[in-house]
């Protein structure tokens, strides 16, 4: 928590015990609190959301590793896909039922990659969520 909850009951400043998707603030003097639970919408997202690569961006062997990794393919299928004159698709969210993430996690995790290498991207459909 980044601000001072102070305790309606008796003045005191309150303790946030909260954890995951829980909210639990609790004064320790006398004991008087509240809870409730956050909801990520995004874990419920449908949307088969794809990463469009821009043409024109620099081919360093790490990149090419990265763009081989997330694209399922070899260094030479890399090396063509950011060789191409128009954007071309990286990858599409679909099926993510047997992960751990969801469609929108996926697309945060591999676009934050993309970021951190300087590699020019968008999503389609518009992306609503923080990167």
């Amino acid at each position: 928590m980044t601000q001072r909850i102070i305790c309606e009951k008796c003045g005191s400043e309150m303790i946030d015990r909260s954890s995951g998707n829980s909210i639990w603030v609790e004064c320790p003097k006398c004991g008087w609190g509240w809870a409730t639970t956050t909801y990520d919408p995004s874990l419920d997202d449908e949307t088969a959301y794809e990463i469009w690569l821009h043409p024109g961006n620099f081919q360093s062997p790490e990149v090419l590793r990265l763009i081989a990794g997330i694209a399922g393919v070899n260094l030479l299928q890399a090396k063509k896909m950011l060789n191409t004159e128009e954007p071309i698709m990286l990858y599409k969210a679909y099926n993510e039922t047997a992960s751990s993430q969801s469609r929108v996690q996926k697309i945060q995790n591999i676009a934050k990659r993309l970021i951190q290498k300087n590699i020019s991207f968008f999503i389609v459909p518009d992306f609503k969520y923080d990167l």
